[in-house]
């Protein structure tokens, strides 16, 4: 039996319910901060969160990091976080000086040079967009900048 062919405004509609169904959760991720409590990134649920995956010795992702900051600046009291993961094996305590000399705003967690179970990261710089409700909005392999995070940001969080 052949089925009718779609018309075009079908074809949308199908394709807009099939993306609106297929919202990718992340898998867990509990890290420790700087200073060796751990966070989960479940306890940002609610907020709209970009994992942003880096290291000290990165040039792309210290020439991105002006950029994070004033993207946590503008949006860090509408309900966003940036939760930076180093990838540094130096060490916590090299991150948390480096972090110190840098005034980063956002917390920083340290996974050192461990792969992290589930997470797409083929390289530094490597960031999440994660909706409030956990599922992945976008993936970021290399530098991003306040442009592009800012309006992929804006299309997420209530006005």
């Amino acid at each position: 039996q052949k089925f009718p062919p779609l018309d075009h405004r079908r074809r949308l509609s199908a394709a807009l319910w099939l993306c609106l169904r297929s919202r990718h959760t992340l898998p867990a991720l509990a890290l420790p901060d700087l200073g060796g409590r751990e966070h989960k990134l479940s306890a940002w649920r609610g907020n709209v969160v970009i994992v942003s995956f880096w290291a000290t010795w990165c040039d792309p992702c210290l020439a991105e990091m002006p950029d994070l900051k004033e993207v946590h600046e503008k949006y860090k009291d509408r309900g966003f976080a940036i939760l930076g993961v180093s990838v540094d094996e130096d060490g916590p305590e090299a991150v948390a000086a480096f972090a110190r000399e840098n005034s980063v705003p956002y917390q920083l967690l340290w996974a050192g040079a461990k792969r992290i179970a589930g997470w797409d990261v083929p390289g530094v710089p490597s960031a999440f967009l994660i909706r409030p409700d956990g599922s992945l909005v976008r993936k970021f392999y290399g530098p991003k900048n306040k442009m592009t995070l800012g309006w992929e940001i804006d299309k997420i969080l209530p006005q």
